[in-house]
């Protein structure tokens, strides 16, 4: 498939492996979470957390496995 193929077209800009409780507060932030979803004395690690939990059970949470972290950008339309 070309660029052309497709609606949007990413380059991968870095990958690394890491706990999933690792996440910082900025990739939690590209990960979707918003600041409104904050509770009191939460950071957005913790609204992550909670979704993440939502998603998938608090066990998986709680077993933190290591997980691929996909970095990208956007490549604007060159045509």
């Amino acid at each position: 498939m070309t660029q052309f193929e497709s609606r949007i077209t990413l380059e991968i800009t870095g990958v690394r492996i890491e706990r999933l409780r690792d996440i910082s507060d900025a990739d939690a932030l590209s990960e979707g979470c918003s600041i409104t979803d904050l509770r009191s004395g939460e950071c957005l690690a913790d609204v992550f957390a909670r979704k993440w939990s939502a998603i998938h059970d608090v066990d998986s949470w709680k077993a933190n496995p290591m997980v691929w972290v996909i970095d990208f950008k956007i490549v604007e339309d060159a045509r």
